[in-house]
């Protein structure tokens, strides 16, 4: 049976990197994770990304308009575990928010 998602959410979150609500561009490269246990994803959990079409800001560098987005590439994930869910990498969207615009 699935334990409902308003039970889930009141639980604490452990996690080695936990990020929640994040509303810029999120790069993880070339990183490893090794022996890490957490409730919901051993290694990393991303929580409630905001995701919405629109413009979130401009890049200095290019002076270009960005969208939020999540990348993840050549990432080494060994021996990581969840108690609850996830294993080594977990992203749950739990949460609409609505768009400023």
């Amino acid at each position: 049976m699935d334990q409902p998602s308003e039970d889930l959410s009141k639980l604490e979150k452990h996690s080695t990197i936990y990020i929640a609500f994040h509303e810029n561009p999120l790069i993880m490269s070339k990183n490893t994770f090794d022996s890490n246990v957490g409730l919901f994803g051993g290694a990393v959990t991303i929580e409630s990304p905001n995701f919405f079409s629109g413009d979130y800001g401009v890049d200095p560098a290019y002076d270009q308009v960005y969208k939020p987005y999540t990348l993840i590439h050549e990432n080494n994930f060994y021996r990581n575990q969840a108690y609850m869910s996830g294993n080594a990498f977990y992203i749950r969207s739990t949460k609409e928010i609505e768009s400023e615009k």
